[in-house]
């Protein structure tokens, strides 16, 4: 899967680069605390909040068309509802890869 899918977001955006410039923008902003807050939870072994967070991130990262990313946040968040913190832990080192990843892309996109 992708890091990110650069045909995909220009058609979910309409082709708009002005708006595929600012939701980038917005996603860039605001993932790194997601992220800060999903490792901070995880370390607490909160999984209530670690699901809430991993929720939130899987709807970011997918309407940038991140969908590797999405989908990891997607087993983060089952994980996490199930108690199960060797999931999260493992699925989380994968995630944070993908989360550079699609931050370099979009960073260096020219839309």
């Amino acid at each position: 899967m992708q890091d990110f899918d650069a045909v995909n977001y220009s058609n979910r955006l309409g082709n708009n680069k002005m708006l595929m410039t600012l939701v980038a923008k917005e996603f860039l902003k605001e993932s790194a605390g997601l992220v800060e807050q999903l490792l901070a939870h995880t370390a607490a072994e909160d999984w209530t909040n670690v699901a809430r967070v991993a929720h939130r991130i899987k709807g970011a990262s997918a309407e940038v068309s991140g969908l590797a990313m999405s989908d990891t946040a997607k087993r983060i968040e089952s994980a996490a509802q199930a108690d199960d913190a060797t999931t999260v832990l493992q699925a989380l080192e994968q995630l944070q890869k993908e989360y550079k990843a699609l931050t370099a892309a979009l960073s260096s996109s020219e839309f």
